[in-house]
This record gives structure tokens, sequence and C-alpha cells, in this order.
């Protein structure tokens, strides 16, 4: 009778997390995986969802038609949106060969483990040798990290490449460095405790092949095994998953043309009020979602699935049904699942139960802190600049709305996508104000403090 609350407690979470399990009592649940399609692969199966999929086609092929159109009467010029795509992607080049060296480098932290421990257990007598090794290991773990972060961003500016080009420069590290820890910390308090068990039983060390599977896996997880799908590759799939993910990064071109960067090309030329600029981003919050839907389906479906079908990755649950969501905190933990789960299981769970037990919202805290100063980081130094942007929208504002709750399932759900809507207006408003801010009337030296000194607001009339 005194577990009955307790029991009722682990029901509750469990129905609010099925693709979660508790290990222990007072432990936070645990991912797992398990065989199962994409949320949308399932709704497409229904015509009329398929149909809603079309209309959007249709609709990103109107604006595509409309943009080009407009350049060849107004313009006389065809761009066809390959302007932006050939300034974006400027130099990508030179990412093929620096990832070929990260990707190299992220394979070290595989054979470092394993000789961490060995060397551990020659120390095993010797408490100040061993607390010594560990330390001086840490040291290099956390170097290591830094360093692939700082070379990646070196490369980046040296060569001047392009917004995608840093983007993708910056984001593979990040991804490299999110597997290597999920990796550290799966084994490292596995060898820790088997340190100080008597029986000194051998721990488990996965094959090489297996950790180079994780490396490519759609998934920042790390898992002794995967639950993986059987038959032939579906190369047709495949390859109508990677035309999705080429011919989205064109359609994500005409929108961005169409849209911010028409609207504040005069910005610093001419006079902008701001009843005028805050109209411009109202009227573009319906070009906001559909770059915020376009990058979700992109990314998280089409790209991953493609990954999950030539690995036999059979757990496709990249995402859930964020689009239903009544409030931002269901949100935040649906729309993106493959950083939410590395998030919550080693930032937030290790902070809940390890760093500062049972403080629930500073747990909260450090993951938005986290992401928001990734994002930051990563925008700031494709674009050239900084500007605080995902500090505001994600950490204040994300951790403020996280902790309300909306009772009406209707005020609840329009408030989120029209606030999503606007919110995406409005970064990609601040970023294009800024940006034409330098370029018609801030032309410095690129230095530390040009890079961190907002111009918007000096270069506005």
């Amino acid at each position: 009778m005194g577990n009955k609350p307790n029991d009722i407690k682990q029901k509750k979470r469990n129905e609010e997390n099925p693709d979660k399990e508790i290990i222990k009592n007072g432990e936070l649940p645990t991912k797992v995986f398990e065989e199962r399609d994409s949320v949308l692969t399932d709704l497409m199966e229904n015509k009329h969802i398929l149909t809603i999929y079309h209309i959007f086609v249709a609709l990103h092929i109107g604006i595509a038609i409309n943009s080009i159109a407009h350049d060849y009467i107004v313009n006389n010029q065809l761009r066809f949106g390959l302007d932006l795509i050939n300034k974006g992607f400027k130099g990508f080049y030179i990412f093929i060969p620096f990832w070929f060296c990260a990707f190299l480098l992220s394979l070290l932290p595989y054979y470092c483990v394993k000789y961490w421990n060995k060397v551990r257990l020659q120390l095993k007598s010797n408490a100040m040798l061993l607390y010594l090794w560990d330390r001086i290991c840490l040291l290099c773990y956390i170097t290591f990290m830094f360093a692939l972060l700082a070379m990646a961003t070196t490369v980046a500016i040296r060569y001047e490449l392009g917004f995608a080009s840093v983007a993708c420069m910056l984001c593979e590290p990040t991804r490299m460095i999110m597997k290597v820890h999920a990796f550290v910390r799966t084994y490292a308090p596995r060898f820790l405790a088997n340190a100080t068990d008597k029986q000194n039983k051998k721990v488990f060390y996965p094959k090489f092949s297996h950790y180079l599977y994780f490396s490519f896996a759609p998934t920042l997880l790390y898992r002794d095994n995967y639950p993986r799908s059987r038959g032939k590759i579906r190369w047709g799939y495949v390859l109508r998953m990677l035309t999705e993910v080429a011919a989205g990064a064109f359609f994500y071109s005409f929108i961005i043309d169409k849209t911010y960067l028409t609207e504040f090309k005069d910005y610093g030329l001419k006079s902008f009020t701001v009843g005028e600029i805050i109209l411009k981003i109202l009227n573009n919050a319906f070009y906001g979602m559909l770059t915020m839907l376009l990058m979700c389906y992109l990314i998280l479906h089409a790209w991953l699935n493609a990954f999950a079908e030539m690995l036999h990755f059979s757990d496709k649950l990249f995402y859930k049904d964020w689009w239903t969501s009544v409030n931002y905190g269901r949100y935040y933990r649906t729309w993106n699942m493959v950083v939410h789960d590395w998030l919550y299981t080693y930032i937030y769970k290790d902070f809940y139960e390890i760093v500062i037990p049972k403080r629930k919202i500073l747990a909260k805290l450090m993951v938005f802190f986290i992401s928001s100063l990734f994002h930051d980081f990563i925008i700031s130094t494709a674009v050239g600049f900084f500007i605080p942007v995902f500090f505001v929208y994600f950490f204040m504002f994300g951790t403020f709305v996280s902790l309300v709750k909306t009772p009406n399932t209707l005020i609840g759900n329009v408030f989120l996508l029209y606030s999503i809507a606007l919110g995406s207006s409005m970064m990609l408003a601040t970023y294009s104000m800024e940006y034409f801010a330098r370029v018609n009337c801030a032309k410095e030296e690129l230095s530390f403090s040009y890079f961190f000194t907002p111009k918007m607001f000096s270069c506005y009339k």
C-alpha cells in the first residue's frame, strides 16, 4: 500500500514518455529504441494527408515560379535561386577534406577510452597515480572537444566560406562531439564501477565496427545494439529522400530571397520606421512558418530517413507530432527527438541526478542555456557577426513559455503555431537587418569588437 503513490507516478510518467522506460525508482526514464517508422511516413499512408503534402509541394513550386518570373519580368534576368545557393555554399569544396580529417579524429576516442581503462587497471593499487591519470585524461578529453571546434572555426574564417558551408563546417564537428561524449559517457562509468568491483569482471567493449556504425547512425545516443531492419536497401527510396533535400535547398533559397533579403536590402540606405519593420515581420510570418516546416522536413525526415534506410536503422522516430502540441514544453520535447534525446540523457538527466540532484528547474535551464549557446555560436560564425538571437528566443523566452501550461487545447495549439511562425520571422528579419546594416553602412575591418557590436541600431535611419 505504501508504494502505490510511486507506482502511480511511474505509470503516469511512462504514459507521457512511451519511448522511455524507468530503470530504478527515483531515477529518470531512459530512451528505449524499437522498430518504428517516422510519424509522417505513417501519416502519408492516408491519401488525405498525402494530399496535404502535395499542397505544400505545389505551394513551394509556386513560390519558385513567382520568384523566377519576377526576376525575368522586373529585372530582366534569370537566376533560378542560384545566386543565394552559390553564395551560401561558397568554398564548400574545403569542407570535404576538413570533414574527412575531423572524422578520423572522432575515431580516436574509441582507442583512447580502451587505453585509459587499461592503464587504470595497472595503477589500481596506487591511488595518487590513478587520480593523476584520470585527471590528465579528462583534461585531454575536454581539450579534444574544444580543439575540434576551434579547428573548424579557424578554417571557416580563414577561407571566408559561405553561410551554408560554415554551418556544415561547424554542425558536423558538433555532431561528432555529441557522439563521442555519448560513447565516453556510456563506458566511463562502467570502467569506474568495475575498478571498485573485487571480482574484476571483464567489461564488454564493443568492436570498432560497431563504433563506426554509431558514427553514421541517425542517433546521438550510444547503445551496444540497435534495432536493425532486414531485407535489401531501398535505393529508390534513398534517392527520393536525397532529391527532396536538394530540391528543398532551392525552395529555401527562393523563400529567403523573395522575402527577407528583398524586404531589407535597402536597410541603412533609406529610412525604415519601426512600424514598417513590424509590418514586414508580420507580413512574412507565413514564410517564417514555411522555412521552419521545410527545415524540419528536410533534415529530420528526408535526410535522417535516407541514412536510416542505408544503415538498416529501424527506429525512425526522429520527431513526434509536435504540430499537435498545446504548449512549448511538449513542443521542445517532440520537434527534434534526435537532439532532445541527447540533451535529456547527457545534460538534463546528469544534472538532475548527479550535479544538482532533484533540481528540475536548474537542470532544465542548463539544457536551454547549452542549446542556445551552440545555436548562437554556429549561426553567428556563419553570418559573420554576433547577435544573441537564440539566447533570447531559446534561453529567455523558451524557458519561460515551456513552464506555461495552457488549459485550452484550441487556444494553446493556435498560439503555439502562430508564435513559432512569428518567432521565425523575427529571427530571420533580425539577421537580415544586421547583415544589410553591415553591408550598406558599416564597412569595417573584421575585429573582435566589430564582430560582437550590433550595427543595425547605429545604421538605422
